[in-house]
C-alpha cells in the first residue's frame, strides 16, 4: 500500500512538472535572443594596408573578362575595433520542424581609414589612386549596430536579415581641411596640379536600423535582386553634413602648389527621412 501511494506521488509530482515546447517566437524576442548551447566568436578586428576590389567582368558591353573588364578599387584601407566583434552562432528548428541556421551579431564601434580610390583595367593596380586622392590616410568611425542573419527552411522571422540597434549610428569621414580627399579631373591632373572637387569632412548621422516592434531595416533575396526596406521609424531622420568644400585647384598629392581658389563653405541635410522605402540592388 506504501508503495503505491508512493507511485501516486511520483506520478503527480511528474504532472504537475511544467512541459516545455518549441513556440514560434516574434521579431522582438528574436533580436534578443542570445545563444544558449551554441557558438560564440569573439574576433579582435586590426585589418591594415588592404586594397578591395569589385571588377565589372563584361565592362562597357564586352562579353568576356579580357578586353573591356574594368576594376575600381579602395586603396590602403585598413578596420580595426575596441572592442570585439562577437557571433552568436545557434542551429536549431522552429515550432514546424523547420531547420534553422541563426547567426546574431553584434558589431563594436568600427575604425577604419583609406588611402584612395582608384580605377584600372582588370588586375591592374595604378601608381596611385587616381579618382579620389587623399592628403595622407582619411579616416573614419562607424557607430556600433547589430545584425541578426537567419538562413535555412523557413526562417522565423521571414527575411534574410533583419537590423535593429540600440541607438542610432554615426559615421564619420575625415579630420578638415588639413586631409582633405579630392575628386580629380583627370584629363587636367599634372606633376604640378590636381584640380578638382575637395572635400575636407564628411559626417553622416541619424543611422537608425530600428528597434524592432515594426522599426527594423530588412534584407530580402528576390527576383528582381537584393531588396533592402527601412520599416516603421527606422532611418527617419538622417542628417548629412559636408564640410570644406572647394573647387578648382586642391594641391592635394602636388608638394609644390598653391590653391588659386577659395573654399566654398560647408553644406547641411538635417531630419532627411527614407522611412518606408525600398531599395533594390542588382546586375545589368
Amino acid at each position: 500500500m506504501a508503495s503505491r501511494r508512493a507511485v501516486l506521488c511520483i506520478l503527480g509530482g511528474c504532472l504537475a512538472w511544467p512541459a516545455w515546447g518549441m513556440q514560434a517566437m516574434d521579431d522582438q524576442s528574436l533580436a534578443s535572443s542570445v545563444a544558449q548551447a551554441g557558438l560564440t566568436v569573439s574576433l579582435q578586428l586590426q585589418l591594415s594596408n588592404m586594397r578591395l576590389a569589385y571588377t565589372d567582368t563584361d565592362g562597357l558591353g564586352s562579353a568576356s573578362v579580357a578586353q573591356g573588364a574594368g576594376s575600381i578599387g579602395l586603396r590602403g584601407f585598413a578596420l580595426s575595433s575596441t572592442q570585439p566583434w562577437v557571433s552568436a552562432i545557434d542551429a536549431g528548428s522552429g515550432a514546424g520542424g523547420h531547420a534553422i541556421l541563426q547567426i546574431d551579431t553584434q558589431i563594436p564601434q568600427l575604425n577604419f581609414a583609406f588611402s584612395g580610390i582608384d580605377i584600372a583595367p582588370a588586375g591592374q593596380v595604378p601608381a596611385q589612386a587616381n579618382l579620389l586622392l587623399t592628403a595622407g590616410s582619411v579616416s573614419g568611425t562607424i557607430a556600433p549596430s547589430r545584425l541578426t542573419l537567419q538562413l535555412g527552411d523557413g526562417a522565423l522571422q521571414g527575411h534574410v536579415a533583419v537590423l535593429t540597434d540600440t541607438a542610432a549610428m554615426a559615421v564619420s569621414l575625415g579630420n578638415g581641411s588639413a586631409n582633405q580627399m579630392v575628386l580629380v579631373d583627370p584629363v587636367q591632373q599634372s606633376a604640378s596640379s590636381a584640380p578638382g572637387i575637395g572635400i575636407g569632412q564628411i559626417n553622416l548621422s541619424g543611422l537608425d536600423f530600428g528597434q524592432g516592434n515594426g522599426s527594423q531595416t530588412v534584407v530580402d533575396a528576390t527576383a528582381q535582386g537584393l531588396q533592402v526596406s527601412f520599416q516603421g521609424t527606422a532611418m527617419s531622420n538622417v542628417g548629412l553634413q559636408i564640410n570644406n568644400v572647394t573647387l578648382g585647384e586642391t594641391c592635394v598629392g602636388v608638394s609644390a602648389c598653391t590653391p588659386s581658389s577659395p573654399g566654398l563653405g560647408n553644406f547641411s541635410v538635417s531630419g532627411f527621412s527614407m522611412a518606408g522605402a525600398t531599395f533594390t540592388v542588382r546586375g545589368h
